[in-house]
């Protein structure tokens, strides 16, 4: 299934193709990407994006280096595609980590005749696509334009510390670079007793984003330890999960959650939600 971002599409319209395995991800990246003049569609392998490449006009093309021996292959079929006025499709590669040589290689011969940009994180990213599609950064929507940094900060987010708790270093990645982007400092735990060590260490925490699905301790527990500690019956702490199931909120409530967010994350959604309980 693909995912699209936007309401209406016309063919006046620049088209942005994310392909990226991680479903929060490249939902998160599309949230950010997409505005009125900028529809995002999504792919979660080479498979789906050829489809969409085949099927309709893609002004710039953004992958993901986890597609792993996907990722050549599809670099050198964007590379021989053109727009109807035969310039080329804009490329981007999102890399957190040390690339492959040979993809390196591959990306510095493509750069030589078309728009090409290797990026290691969303303002980057953001950065890349902007200049790629002759948008500029004041034309974007304003959960972008605050998530990269394109706007000031709300004040209220600003300067506040925040702990994020989750066992996948991705959704960490995502989730952390918005909210330093934000001006918050982001304090990170990777499972339930971390989180719980953290806290006991770092008193002076504003708010706390909690997974639920996680081995081990899992965020429900998790909560209830922390509400058994009087210091923290106050502290906000809003619940992440996956799962959408009749009963959920209610179950993270009597946690201990201050609120509940379902992932994919919605990137807008979320800055609310934290805004709300730390504008108190």
């Amino acid at each position: 299934m693909l995912d699209h971002v936007g309401a209406l599409r016309s063919r006046h319209r620049q088209v942005v193709l994310v392909v990226d395995s991680d479903d929060q991800r490249r939902h998160d990246l599309g949230s950010l990407l997409g505005d009125r003049s900028i529809s995002v569609v999504g792919a979660r392998g080479a498979r789906e994006a050829l489809a969409i490449l085949d099927s309709r006009t893609v002004h710039c093309v953004v992958v993901d280096q986890d597609l792993g021996s996907e990722l050549a292959p599809l670099l050198d079929e964007v590379a021989i595609r053109r727009l109807d006025d035969g310039s080329p499709i804009a490329l981007v590669t999102v890399a957190r980590d040390p690339l492959d040589q040979a993809i390196n290689s591959r990306m510095e011969t493509l750069a030589r005749s078309r728009p090409v940009r290797l990026v290691g994180n969303p303002q980057e990213l953001f950065d890349a696509t902007a200049l790629f599609l002759h948008r500029p950064v004041l034309g974007a929507p304003a959960p972008a334009r605050a998530a990269f940094g394109a706007s000031p900060a709300d004040p209220v987010l600003e300067g506040r510390r925040v702990l994020l708790v989750d066992d996948d270093p991705r959704n960490l990645f995502a989730i952390s670079s918005v909210l330093e982007s934000q001006g918050m400092e982001v304090l990170i735990a990777e499972n339930g007793q971390d989180a719980i060590d953290v806290l006991m260490n770092e008193p002076a925490i504003d708010l706390v984003l909690m997974d639920i699905m996680m081995p081990g301790m899992d965020g429900y527990s998790t909560m209830e330890v922390i509400r058994r500690q009087d210091h923290f019956a106050d502290l906000p702490i809003v619940a992440l999960t996956a799962k959408a199931m009749v009963g959920d909120r209610e179950k993270a409530i009597d946690a201990g959650a201050s609120d509940y967010v379902t992932k994919p994350v919605a990137i807008d959604m979320l800055l609310e939600v934290m805004h709300r309980w730390l504008d108190r």
